[in-house]
């Protein structure tokens, strides 16, 4: 559950975060007292976050960033630490890049699907993902999967 936490010993304030998306347990630390919030795989400064689809879930981690951009907001959230590379000091805005650029390749995704793709992974891939290393291959495959569950949630395929 997310909310404050209390280990029984003196110690800083810590509060658990849900944000489920990138995996369902994903969850992230926050620190009120210094204004940092740990948020391990969730989200990055220099890339986008991969969604482990089947397991996470891209309409989870929408609401997820909005969640986190509520708290920063709420909170005067200063620095994110990530799992990987450094830490985020303008946590607002990237939270906000992340999100313009999950819709707008989830536009993208969309498009190609309606000029033609279907639902077939391999020609929405070399479409949608022609500007990413070829070693990414695996996870904007899974990413690509989770675009598809979303766009079907909603109706929209």
């Amino acid at each position: 559950p997310d909310g404050p936490l209390s280990v029984g010993v003196p110690g800083p304030r810590l509060e658990v975060l849900s944000l489920p998306g990138h995996s369902s347990d994903s969850v992230g630390f926050a620190f009120p007292d210094d204004g940092s919030i740990v948020t391990g795989d969730f989200i990055f400064l220099q890339s986008s976050t991969l969604i482990c689809w089947p397991d996470g879930s891209l309409s989870e981690y929408l609401e997820s960033l909005d969640a986190l951009h509520r708290i920063v907001r709420e909170q005067g959230a200063k620095t994110l630490l990530t799992a990987h590379g450094l830490p985020i000091v303008d946590p607002l805005s990237i939270i906000e890049r992340q999100g313009r650029h999950r819709r707008k390749r989830l536009e993208r995704v969309k498009a190609v699907i309606e000029d033609g793709a279907g639902r077939d992974l391999d020609r929405i891939m070399e479409r949608v993902y022609k500007d990413v290393d070829a070693r990414l291959n695996p996870a904007a495959r899974c990413n690509v999967q989770a675009q598809l569950a979303y766009l079907e949630e909603r109706g929209e395929l």
